[in-house]
């Protein structure tokens, strides 16, 4: 499934895709029944595997490598955060809703795939 993105105003950036960000560290547990999940601290958070809604609002937060894990991911609000490197979503296909409002992105190529 491709996801649609739409990019508004000269000065900020929003796309149809969503998470949230902070800085953080991630894990791998497993499920009782032998599945691995993922858990990454993220904007004060932690996340687990199954999250499909992030925000992180005017943080510092600028490393998204913690999200790489969160498959179903479907929304990610990074407003008004460092972010400028986008390469660690390239493989969240459920990504439906991201907004780079205030960030220092300039290039959505790490997307391209989704």
């Amino acid at each position: 499934m491709r996801s649609t993105y739409t990019i508004r105003g000269a000065c900020c950036l929003m796309l149809v895709a969503a998470v949230s960000a902070c800085d953080g560290s991630c894990s791998r547990d497993a499920e009782p029944d032998g599945r691995a999940t993922h858990s990454a601290v993220f904007c004060g958070q932690t996340l687990n595997s199954d999250e499909t809604e992030v925000q992180c609002e005017h943080s510092d937060v600028s490393d998204l490598t913690p999200l790489v894990g969160l498959s179903n991911l479907e929304r990610l609000d990074l407003t008004a955060t460092r972010t400028a490197d986008l390469t660690p979503l390239a493989g969240l296909s459920k990504l439906k809703e991201l907004d780079l409002t205030l960030t220092h992105v300039v290039s959505l190529k790490p997307l391209a795939g989704l």
